[in-house]
């Protein structure tokens, strides 16, 4: 069985695809104080269509069918879509430094004494 170039290619954006879906998941979805959390439908949606994402585009993979030059057009499309996406949520959002702790002067060891000024 010999496989067309457009196959290979539709497998390559497909693979393109699932991995940048996968890492948008892992950013979005990775930790419990996300922001997305915070809108309860919006994040059932959101998991539910990058999960189908991820599921058509692995099927896709592994179905090893010559597609129609319109699809394999839109699965280009929607992985570079993804690529973007996946890019710009971890360039957006950097890495924040730990919480500097307040300076406190130092003390000597003895107790402070109330002097009164008149």
């Amino acid at each position: 069985m010999t496989l067309s170039p457009l196959v290979l290619l539709n497998a390559l954006a497909n693979s393109v695809l699932a991995i940048s879906a996968i890492h948008l998941w892992l950013k979005i979805f990775g930790h419990e104080d996300s922001a997305i959390y915070r809108h309860k439908y919006a994040a059932h949606l959101c998991k539910i269509a990058t999960a189908v994402t991820i599921c058509g585009s692995v099927a896709n993979i592994f179905a090893h069918q010559e597609p129609p030059v319109t699809e394999f057009i839109l699965n280009i499309g929607v992985a570079c879509n993804y690529v973007w996406l996946s890019w710009f949520s971890t360039v957006s959002d950097p890495v924040k430094p730990a919480p500097k702790k307040p300076l406190t002067p130092k003390s000597n060891g003895k107790p402070k004494r109330n002097v009164r000024r008149s």
